[in-house]
């Protein structure tokens, strides 16, 4: 499985194009906070690692179930 990591500046990039975009004026430049924003990437990379564990978990304990012709019952999607 591949999973994109995206770098703070990325992600920094990201939200102001999307402002641009949308004209959010929530999210634009004079209100936006380094620190907040370092604390909302690193709950968000922890919640993202925890979902990932949950998921390999769940997939492992039901990898042995298949319908009558031999297929996984449980797969993962995407």
């Amino acid at each position: 499985m591949s999973y994109k990591i995206i770098t703070f500046t990325q992600t920094i990039a990201m939200r102001k194009f999307s402002t641009q975009a949308t004209g959010n004026p929530a999210a634009e430049a004079p209100n936006f906070d380094p620190i907040t924003e370092i604390v909302r990437l690193g709950a968000q990379k922890i919640l993202e690692q925890a979902l990932r564990q949950e998921i390999d978990e769940y997939l492992i304990r039901f990898e042995q179930l298949r319908d009558d012709h031999g297929h996984k019952l449980v797969v993962r999607n995407g």
